[in-house]
């Protein structure tokens, strides 16, 4: 298998590492909380999913504030393979910092990894009309979870899994 895009590697972890059990982990109320190497593949691929069935079209942008989680991996992954430009910034921003980055980003939605992040980012996000929505890691009451976009894709999964093949297809080893 030769690696060419970033995305590509997941296919190694399909192929070459199928029985990791703890890919990806993290801490979560005292307890560790794994992702198989299975289980990156397939949010990967099925968030991926979610954003073309949310519109999303090649070369558009995400952007991502989190510290460090496996959901981000995800998402960082997911993005790739919609053929998709991840944005990811800093946490530790201000507010001036933040709408300068949102206005000249392009993107249409943002995902924030916990509740403070949500609402250091929301103020800024609403002065900016390209924002359409601002997503959470975390599930915070009444604010919507990034795991809606990989539901969402599970309804029409094999349909958006064929135009995900032909996006992947055209993805090329120099774009961006």
């Amino acid at each position: 298998m030769e690696i060419k895009r970033v995305f590509d590697i997941l296919e190694l972890y399909k192929s070459d590492y199928a029985d990791l059990k703890d890919a990806l982990s993290y801490k979560d109320k005292g307890s560790w909380v794994n992702f198989s190497a299975q289980d990156y593949y397939k949010y990967s691929h099925l968030f991926a999913c979610g954003l073309i069935n949310k519109g999303f079209k090649k070369g558009e942008k995400i952007v991502t504030m989190s510290q460090s989680l496996p959901h981000w991996n995800i998402a960082d992954m997911g993005i790739s393979l919609a053929g998709l430009v991840h944005v990811p910034i800093y946490t530790t921003l201000g507010p001036e910092e933040l709408e300068y980055i949102l206005r000249h980003s392009e993107a249409r939605i943002i995902i924030v990894s916990d509740a403070g992040l949500y609402k250091k980012l929301k103020p800024v996000a609403e002065k900016i009309a390209e924002i359409e929505k601002v997503f959470t890691f975390h599930h915070i009451e009444g604010i919507e979870n990034w795991v809606s976009l990989i539901q969402e894709a599970q309804d029409n999964e094999e349909e958006l899994m064929k135009q995900l093949q032909e996006i992947k297809d055209a993805v090329d080893e120099n774009d961006l």
